[in-house]
């Protein structure tokens, strides 16, 4: 989830040094730092809901948990995803456009 927020590969050479290879720390310290928006792909500002992205990056958060027992199980995270997708059609239910994060 969180390559498909970022655009990001999980590990990268090509990412700064003081940013570390690591996609999952980095955007982690970016959730920890309210610099989210800063990590997200172009793509995913610009067709996304701010409510829907904020909700699957924490869901992403929770993924990314070490001890695993505190991880979400797929079923869950499934869930979550489609209470997701089903908020956004209601919500856009008679509208033709997305509201862009950035607005």
């Amino acid at each position: 989830m969180v390559e498909l927020l970022t655009g990001q590969k999980a590990i990268s050479s090509i990412r700064s040094q003081d940013q570390g290879k690591s996609l999952a720390t980095n955007f982690l310290q970016s959730m920890e730092e309210n610099s989210l928006l800063d990590i997200l792909d172009v793509v995913v500002l610009k067709e996304g809901r701010k409510e829907e992205i904020v909700a699957i990056a924490q869901l992403a958060r929770r993924c990314l948990y070490l001890n695993g027992k505190r991880r979400p199980k797929m079923k869950e995270v499934a869930a979550k995803l489609e209470a997701i997708q089903g908020s956004s059609v209601q919500d856009n239910v008679g509208h033709t456009e997305l509201t862009p994060l950035n607005s």
